[in-house]
């Protein structure tokens, strides 16, 4: 007897990942023609895919694959979304002058929060910095997220919420740590969260490495003229960076050679000036190197 199977399908949908749906007609006529249709909110039943049409095409729900073949007079169609929405999706058999259809609906729908960019780290007043992490395009809205990093109670999390066209959200949460903390170069803060989505909670950390405000070094201030056996200084300014932890170290490079030789201290006198907080919060110093040139020195080294 001409029948369908139950269509199966996973019993969460996940946006924007890859859905099968499969549905088999056993003993099928042989003029037996196929189509898949959804149906969702006010729009009515939208045709995805008919028997006959030659290739996947751009429908008005998104790309999708139909792979139908046969196993004797049994015929089974697979039907593939990259992405979708939710919906009550159908598979009609026409054969034989007969009609056969099942349906199956979507019950849970979800789509896993993605994180576009690494934790944003900036300066907020004079004592404290500011985490930011963004999680975008999930759903449902429902979902935790947790900082810490082990140094008694912290102020909470301040969140920010953008509901989208498509029904998923986008969740801003920012979190403010004392800077004196970072000067420990082990100090961490790991920021969790879990959303149904997700096999397990995801994490990222944030450490002084991860800081943005790495040294700047500008071009060298030197003599217009090095003369043998007359002291001379090269200076050189390096800012942009945080914190004020700064080593500070000059080298000798052998012309047309690429080996670093540290400079020798009876020689070359290395001084530099106290770090100064700039505007901007970053920190800025200055650097010398004071040493009295010989022939080979000026001819030969950089």
């Amino acid at each position: 007897t001409f029948s369908l199977k139950p269509i199966v399908g996973p019993e969460t949908l996940t946006i924007g990942e890859e859905t099968k749906l499969k549905c088999i007609g056993t003993n099928c006529p042989s003029d037996v023609q196929v189509t898949w249709s959804v149906r969702g909110g006010s729009d009515g039943e939208i045709v995805l895919h008919q028997s006959g049409e030659d290739k996947a095409t751009e429908s008005l729900l998104s790309p999708y694959v139909v792979h139908s073949e046969t196993e004797g007079n049994n015929h089974i169609t697979t039907f593939t979304l990259d992405k979708h929405t939710g919906a009550t999706f159908g598979c009609k058999f026409v054969g034989g002058g007969k009609v056969k259809e099942k349906h199956f609906h979507t019950k849970t729908i979800q789509a896993k929060p993605k994180v576009p960019e690494p934790i944003n780290i900036t300066f907020q007043g004079s004592h404290n910095l500011d985490l930011t992490l963004k999680l975008q395009r999930f759903y449902p809205k429902d979902i935790r997220i947790k900082w810490g990093c082990g140094e008694g109670t912290q102020q909470p999390a301040r969140e920010e919420w953008r509901e989208n066209s498509d029904l998923t959200w986008d969740l801003t949460s920012v979190y403010s740590v004392p800077m004196d903390l970072f000067k420990d170069p082990a100090f961490r803060v790991r920021v969790t969260w879990k959303h149904g989505s997700l096999g397990g909670p995801q994490s990222r950390e944030v450490s002084v490495a991860d800081f943005p405000w790495r040294p700047q070094v500008e071009d060298m201030k030197l003599p217009q003229t090095l003369r043998e056996k007359e002291e001379a200084t090269l200076s050189c300014r390096i800012c942009g960076y945080y914190p004020d932890d700064l080593t500070v170290q000059w080298f000798r490079l052998e012309k047309g050679g690429k080996k670093e030789s540290p400079l020798d201290p009876e020689t070359y006198r290395v001084s530099r000036t106290e770090s100064q907080e700039q505007e901007d919060k970053t920190f800025a110093c200055d650097t010398n190197v004071t040493f009295i040139p010989t022939i080979n020195q000026i001819m030969g080294l950089n």
